[in-house]
């Protein structure tokens, strides 16, 4: 990612006071470019960086992200942010990619499918409550 770790990078608080830098901008340029041309064109959009366009609501599918969560992280200068996707079908997530750019780990899910890191079959924990399990995967997104 280009912009992580530049201490030269503008960043200011939105009107709930949360933090959002040229990186979140620019990233979510790139994705929405990248993701809603092509064969998947139709798809509605929601972005934590976008204004909400309500012709979504009218869409079969909607792709919601978040550019860069974590952002507070990733202006530390911290590996502990993501870029995050998820599909949504008739209210639901029925898919969801997770990207941790820094660390080079990439998680994704689907409905009914299970979860992959890196391309590998992972699992969570049966441990309840969440506090104090060890997670081992994010297949229990949905």
């Amino acid at each position: 990612m280009p912009m992580f770790r530049d201490v030269t990078l503008n960043a200011w608080a939105k009107d709930d006071a949360s933090p959002v830098s040229e990186a979140d901008l620019r990233a979510n340029n790139v994705l929405r470019e990248a993701l809603m041309t092509g064969p998947r064109a139709d798809y509605g959009w929601l972005s934590e960086e976008s204004q909400d366009d309500l012709e979504r609501l009218q869409k079969p599918r909607t792709r919601v992200v978040d550019p860069i969560d974590g952002t507070r992280a990733f202006l530390r200068g911290d590996d502990q942010f993501t870029v995050c996707l998820a599909v949504v079908e008739a209210g639901e997530a029925v898919a969801s990619v997770i990207y941790a750019p820094a660390r080079d780990e990439l998680y994704a899910a689907a409905k009914d499918l299970g979860t992959t890191l890196n391309g590998t079959n992972v699992q969570s924990s049966d441990q309840s409550p969440l506090e104090g399990a060890n997670m081992i995967g994010a297949d229990r997104m949905f």
